[in-house]
């Protein structure tokens, strides 16, 4: 390929130098942005979009360079375009698909932070809600990354949380031969007439496959959710 006199091959190889110079800047310039003397919110917004800013610039470098080398080829440089365009939509095409969907869900506030949620097999409560992802922290206090792509392609339950309500969670055991029915009535005239439960807020309870339940119940302070379970299994024990 004969290339014109502003495409010469010692170019070619500057565009291709400063497009390694240009990847090796950006990853320095995520790393250091973790040190900037800013808010540690404002610093974690940075960091998370240090890695699309990059990406961006990335692509519009390549295009730049696409257009250099076949300037005097308008219909590759066209098809060039094309090609690249494709690759990158191609290759972040789950990121982009998981950010639409987040748009959407937080803009419709389907769930927030604090919210108990089921996402197929996943149940547990909203800590973080990113760009891309939400965080759920499981019952069992592990963390679960899931897309929003994956939440909205799942039906979700939810059970809101209130200002000033503390949510609790856990498991409950019911004695043998106890009917489901009569556990759960007991469970709840428990909980309600608890002076630190939340007198609106009826518990939430999850039959569990090895037998009892999975009881959400909601305290008017967190210091004292661990008094409502009290309560909850005082009445279970002597019903």
């Amino acid at each position: 390929m004969n290339f014109p006199a502003e495409a010469s091959p010692l170019a070619l190889v500057f565009w291709f130098s400063g497009g390694v110079v240009l990847v090796v800047l950006l990853a320095g310039l995520g790393r250091l942005a973790r040190f900037l003397p800013i808010g540690r919110v404002r610093r974690e917004l940075v960091v998370r979009a240090a890695p699309l800013a990059g990406g961006a610039v990335t692509l519009g470098y390549v295009l730049l360079a696409t257009g250099f080398a076949l300037q005097d080829h308008p219909i590759a440089a066209a098809f060039g375009f094309g090609l690249v365009l494709i690759a990158g939509v191609g290759a972040s095409w789950f990121a982009i698909r998981d950010f639409v969907a987040g748009a959407f869900l937080r803009a419709e506030r389907v769930c927030q932070p604090g919210d108990v949620v089921q996402i197929g097999d996943i149940q547990g409560r909203v800590v973080r809600m990113g760009l891309r992802v939400m965080a759920v922290e499981t019952m069992k206090g592990d963390e679960a990354v899931i897309p929003y792509g994956l939440v909205a392609r799942e039906s979700l339950l939810r059970t809101a949380v209130s200002e000033g309500v503390a949510l609790h969670v856990f498991q409950l055991a019911v004695p043998n031969g106890m009917p489901g029915a009569q556990a759960k009535t007991v469970i709840r005239h428990a909980a309600l007439r608890s002076h630190f439960a939340s007198a609106v807020r009826e518990p939430v309870l999850r039959a569990r496959a090895e037998g009892g339940f999975e009881v959400t119940v909601f305290a008017l302070d967190a210091d004292r959710a661990a008094d409502v379970e009290a309560s909850v299994r005082d009445a279970i024990a002597r019903a």
